[in-house]
């Protein structure tokens, strides 16, 4: 073997090792929990545009865009394709 390939692999070894920093990082890093669960922002604040929502929403308005990114979330969660934090 290469001189660097064995200092590769001994590299490899040192930091896939746990040490008591790296584990207390990992226990830090636990505790602040994991992604966030945003709320949705309410239709009423964005502006429409096009003065059709929600009947036939258009995509070059804010609002529509919101409404019809809310159906399409939506049907895929009726599909079963999406899998809903409370499932």
């Amino acid at each position: 073997m290469e001189e660097t390939e064995i200092i590769r692999r001994a590299m490899g070894l040192i930091g896939s090792r746990k040490t008591p920093a790296k584990a207390a990082a990992s226990r830090a890093n636990g505790l602040k929990g994991g992604r966030p669960n945003g709320t949705l922002k309410p239709l009423s604040e964005f502006e429409c545009k096009c003065g059709k929502c929600p009947d036939d929403p258009k995509t070059y308005c804010p609002r529509g865009r919101a409404i019809l990114r809310r159906r399409a979330a939506a049907s895929k969660v009726e599909a079963g394709q999406v899998e809903t934090a409370a499932a």
